[in-house]
């Protein structure tokens, strides 16, 4: 009986400890977080191969492309140090980033230029 409940409170125990995606505290929303990785994901394609990410032209661009998705850069920032640190959470979200990304090249093959 005693390992019984010594096992169902490890059981319980691990359950509390593992983080669910839902429970993360981001200072934005998921969708806004996902819209705004892959709108700065396209930039990065779009933009000059040779233009650094430090570059104030393309700091000031990708300040812009937050702002119109309606997210600060902290706000990004901080999310993304947060989903770095719990993967579980974050391959999800990867995944629908990957998949929009998929579809809007997909979409751009499609299109005549």
């Amino acid at each position: 009986m005693k390992q019984r409940s010594l096992l169902a409170a490890l059981v319980l125990l691990m359950l509390t400890a593992c983080s669910r995606k839902d429970d993360l505290d981001l200072p934005i929303s998921r969708e806004r977080f996902i819209k705004a990785y892959t709108d700065i994901a396209l930039l990065n394609v779009e933009l000059q191969p040779g233009l650094s990410q430090r570059d104030s032209a393309y700091i000031a661009i990708v300040d812009s492309v937050l702002k119109a998705d309606g997210v600060t850069r902290e706000q990004f920032e901080k999310s993304s140090r947060i989903l770095s640190s719990h993967p579980q959470a974050w391959e999800p979200m990867l995944r629908e980033i990957l998949k929009t990304l998929e579809e809007k090249r997909a979409s751009a093959q499609k299109t005549p230029s």
